[in-house]
């Protein structure tokens, strides 16, 4: 690996130079040749540590010595000197190894020089530090702490971590497991128990810390003889975390530790566990960032450093162990799926009725799907009864638009209700039990103006009318109930309590006047009950047993008990749940009603809206929001969720339906002319998925005039060998920009030799056709600047449309199989990503001026609704 990319760099040098070279020869000064030199310097500065670490493990003197002036070659003067230093200090040290074993070589019966306690412990080591060697060689172990043997103990024990997830990863044990010759564990995680990680041996043993988990399932990188030494660099690596202080004076100790060795363990030939623990701490702390800078003060830590970078096993380590974290988070999840739905006290299977009250005063959004799909859940759990029930109080808000657009959204939900009704079914009820209310007492009449109640009950102040006789408020709501002119002023209210701490318990307004036609009454009835007064009564009579309601109303409880035991209803238990909010989504029908009537959307099934309607044509797919509102469980924490979760999942759910498509930017397009293609379209039959041939194949057509997008072209370089995806490679001979600095053109020659896995660059394209199709690429932003109203917010100051449009449309050129997309259809275009079809090709008309309309469903890599910030610079550079 290591001689692969010394080749490649040793390539870039050569190119380099020869920029450099010609720019001279030309006479060229000034940036151009500065910006050359420093490229030529940066591949000098990769190449260095590479030839390091060959030097210092060359044995050979001859080689060595040769090796010594090829490294000298890439240094500036300052390191010279230092390297320079280093080799005579070598060069001293092996002569004495070679007088003291001419020495040995001597000390018998010619009675020569008798070698020193000293030098006689010096061979000793020496003899056991070469007997380990060829111990570790003939166990099959290598320089690398024994690679090959661990890929042949495949399949060996599973070591079941135990860590909580903000405590740091076991790196070192998982690093060591990976380099050790004697076994090659399966690592499995359970994400709890004590910031330190656990694991338990075969032997029944509790072992706590990497460390000492790694000196247990790699034994062969702690070896006898290195142990104190190896002990003492962990002790090093832990404390050089602790501080970036600690970590700035344990880079120059490590560096100088490390000039005239190769690993950090004494006497090691090979990486041990010192080396993994030194290079977990560093690597922690961002130290890849700054091999450039710091090559010059540090030149052998960032050799060593860069040569355990050369190994997989420790740049894999943090992202496979981040996988086993994540497996485990998912078993937990399965586990635990359960609990979120909680037992429903009191239910009896086979009895228990659940409602979903909705207003028809607008379009059902996310935050009324997580109501309905928790009733329907625990109807059909308990093999019971759900009602749908329109809460239809206010004349002033409802249309029947919105209640047939309410039972149409639950039945594409798959809501199916065991019964439809309406609050005003019962309207007459309600006015009998209001009847009630006065001859008990607990009720009067008030013609207080509205400002004035609210100040009154704010501030515990009796209404003047608070004292009324029972016959007044009776003869008082009777003219309310017809109407009359009298009456029109006065509401009932209910006498509850008006000095109680609970403000909903300061004699809330039962019943008002409202002259407006009634959508489903029409002009029957003249007043109307409130909902907190109806709801109760409704629940009570209608059967309900348990009524589900956001934790937001729950100082509305005691008002609706109040209710049921005044008039001696049939009791039922209230469930409660947290409302489920997102980040720059509104939720509040009035402010969305406003949108709709202002002309700043196209109406309640706007893309941009969390409608259900809005949400499916945005891209929504049903099972996968079923599934993640019903994962919330009843949850009582009101908490804002950020939409990347759901749309994460809804992209893993596309993803094996999703057909593929290939189509580029119109207005950016770049042309790509391969002269060794014939002229004429080659139409081919490729698969729709790459990984599900049953899903199919299409027609996809290559020529020798290709369209390419403009950022690929712009990175593309002459000479380079590039990969047309589901063509094959090309190499570009000749690059032509316009007077802007953009890519006007591309030349170059098709290469069916070409080894797609070698090339940096998979570009797509589309052939220039006849039969190209038009496509609008069509991108949403949030409607709002931020993630949380507050209450004071005006919806003019926060809309996002003030800075940038939130509807943004790109002409694309889509490949001729296009044009057979469907209604309603999900496709990806390739890079692009996932879309859904809004609108498809007409198929009468004028045809020629059709485009298929595509909208951009979010992918959940950005927080965000959409794939567009909000901000306005970020969105003009997407756009």
């Amino acid at each position: 690996m290591a001689d692969a990319n010394l080749d490649a760099l040793l390539e870039q040098q050569k190119q380099k130079g020869e920029v450099v070279k010609k720019l001279k020869t030309d006479g060229v000064t000034g940036a151009e040749l500065t910006a050359a030199l420093d490229e030529l310097g940066a591949v000098k500065k990769q190449i260095l540590p590479i030839l390091e670490a060959q030097y210092n493990a060359e044995t050979d003197a001859a080689k060595k010595e040769a090796l010594a002036t090829r490294v000298r070659g890439y240094m500036d003067k300052k390191q010279q000197k230092i390297f320079d230093k280093q080799r005579k200090k070598m060069k001293k040290a092996a002569a004495a190894a070679a007088s003291a074993e001419k020495d040995v070589a001597g000390n018998g019966d010619g009675g020569e020089k008798k070698l020193t306690k000293k030098q006689l412990a010096k061979l000793e080591r020496k003899r056991k530090k070469e007997a380990a060697i060829a111990a570790k060689k003939a166990a099959g172990g290598n320089a690398k702490g024994g690679k090959q043997g661990a890929a042949s103990a495949k399949g060996g024990p599973t070591v079941h971590f135990s860590w909580t997830e903000n405590a740091p990863k076991p790196l070192i044990s998982f690093i060591g497991s990976s380099l050790s010759s004697t076994s090659s564990p399966n690592f499995e995680a359970t994400l709890q128990g004590a910031q330190k990680p656990t694991f338990k041996t075969s032997a029944g043993q509790n072992l706590r810390g990497d460390f000492e988990i790694a000196r247990a399932i790699a034994p062969d990188l702690y070896p006898e003889a290195a142990r104190a030494s190896i002990d003492e660099l962990v002790k090093f690596a832990e404390s050089a975390g602790k501080s970036p202080e600690a970590l700035s004076a344990a880079l120059g100790t490590a560096n100088a530790y490390l000039e005239t060795r190769t690993f950090l363990a004494d006497g090691s030939t090979a990486l041990t566990l010192a080396d993994i623990a030194v290079f977990v701490v560093l690597d922690a702390h961002g130290i890849k960032n700054a091999l450039d800078d710091l090559s010059v003060s540090i030149p052998y830590l960032v050799r060593w450093y860069t040569m355990c970078r050369g190994d997989k096993a420790f740049t894999s380590a943090n992202g496979k162990l981040s996988n086993i974290a994540k497996r485990a988070r998912l078993s937990a999840k399965a586990a635990a799926k359960t609990d979120n739905y909680q037992e429903l006290e009191g239910a009896v299977m086979g009895k228990v009725v659940t409602r979903f009250p909705p207003e028809p005063s607008g379009y059902l959004h996310i935050g009324h799907v997580k109501a309905a799909l928790l009733n329907e859940f625990y109807a059909r759990k308990y093999k019971g009864k759900l009602i749908i029930r329109f809460d239809d109080t206010n004349p002033s808000k409802e249309k029947a638009e919105f209640e047939n657009s309410i039972l149409a959204d639950l039945a594409t939900l798959g809501i199916k209700p065991d019964k439809v009704t309406h609050t005003s079914d019962s309207f007459d009820k309600i006015a009998d039990f209001a009847r009630q209310l006065i001859k008990q007492g607990d009720a009067y009449m008030d013609d207080t103006p509205q400002l004035q109640m609210q100040e009154e009950r704010l501030n515990c102040i009796n209404s003047v009318h608070r004292s009324q006789p029972k016959e007044e408020t009776l003869k008082l709501f009777e003219a309310l109930l017809k109407g009359e002119k009298k009456a029109q002023k006065f509401c009932l209210r209910a006498r509850m309590n008006m000095q109680d701490g609970n403000a909903c318990l300061r004699d809330p307004v039962f019943f008002r006047y409202n002259s407006l036609p009634h959508h489903k009454t029409g002009t029957k009835y003249k007043a109307y009950p409130t909902y907190d007064f109806a709801c109760p009564i409704v629940d009570s009579i209608e059967g309900v047993t348990h009524a589900m309601r956001t934790n937001e109303y729950r100082q509305r409880i005691p008002q609706n008990m109040w209710v049921v035991d005044k008039l001696k209803l049939r009791k039922y238990r209230i469930q409660e749940f947290g409302r489920l909010n997102f980040e720059y989504t509104l939720m509040s029908k009035r402010k969305l009603t406003k949108l709709v009537s202002s002309g700043e959307v196209e109406g309640w099934n706007d893309p941009r809206f969390p409608t259900v309607r809005g949400m499916i044509r945005r891209g929504v797919q049903l099972p996968v929001l079923r599934e993640f509102i019903l994962s919330q469980g009843f949850s009582e924490r009101l908490v804002t969720m950020k939409w990347d979760k759901y749309w994460s999942s809804n992209k893993k759910y596309l993803e094996p339906r999703a057909r593929r498509f290939m189509a580029i930017a119109k207005n950016t397009a770049v042309t790509l002319k391969l002269t060794n293609v014939p002229d004429g379209l080659i139409s081919l039959q490729v698969p729709v998925h790459p990984k599900d041939k049953s899903m199919g194949t299409r027609p996809f057509f290559l020529s020798n005039d290709l369209w390419i997008e403009q950022g690929d072209a712009q990175s593309i370089k002459e000479g380079e060998e590039i990969t047309l995806m589901q063509w094959g490679n090309a190499i570009i001979d000749k690059v032509v920009l316009s007077d802007t600095g953009a890519v006007a053109s591309l030349e170059g020659r098709s290469n069916p030799d070409g080894d797609v896995k070698k090339t940096e660059r998979k570009i797509c394209f589309v052939a220039k056709s006849p039969d190209n199709v038009a496509v609008d690429l069509v991108n949403f932003d949030f409607l709002i600047n931020k993630p949380k109203l507050d209450e004071e917010d005006e919806l003019e100051d926060v809309l996002t449309s003030k800075d940038h449009p939130t509807r943004v449309s790109t002409r694309m050129i889509g490949e001729p199989a296009m044009r057979h997309i469907k209604q309603d259809q999900i496709v990806q275009i390739m890079r692009r990503g996932m879309t859904r079809c809004d609108q498809p090709l007409a198929t009468t008309g004028d045809v020629s001026t059709s485009a298929i309309q595509l909208f951009v469903i979010p992918d959940g890599k950005r927080q965000a609704m959409s794939d567009m910030a909000t901000g306005a610079e970020s969105f003009k550079r997407r756009v």
